[in-house]
């Protein structure tokens, strides 16, 4: 197993799996490796809707299943902040 793995999970819309493809992108070409799994990581990443409510509820699942579970991981929460009036709009549909 490569030394520098991640973990990503991706919450919200289509806004989300975009940005979740550039920060793919940017740690592999740091070196990092991308794995199937949370347990295989050394980084976990959550990217998250900051306007769905359903979205942020399930971050906030996954983040007390680590708390639970005691694990040595290095967690980082990414968030689509709100960019613009109709932001809410555009991930509605």
């Amino acid at each position: 197993m490569p030394a520098k793995t991640f973990y990503l999970e991706t919450f919200g819309c289509q806004m989300n799996a975009h940005d979740s493809e550039k920060v793919v992108g940017t740690l592999m070409a740091k070196g990092y490796a991308q794995v199937a799994t949370p347990e295989e990581a050394g980084l976990v990443l959550y990217n998250t809707c900051s306007i769905r409510d359903k979205a942020e509820q399930k971050v906030y699942h996954r983040l007390q299943q680590f708390k639970r579970n005691g694990k040595d991981k290095v967690i980082a929460l990414v968030a689509r902040r709100e960019e613009s009036p109709n932001s809410a709009e555009q991930c509605a549909g």
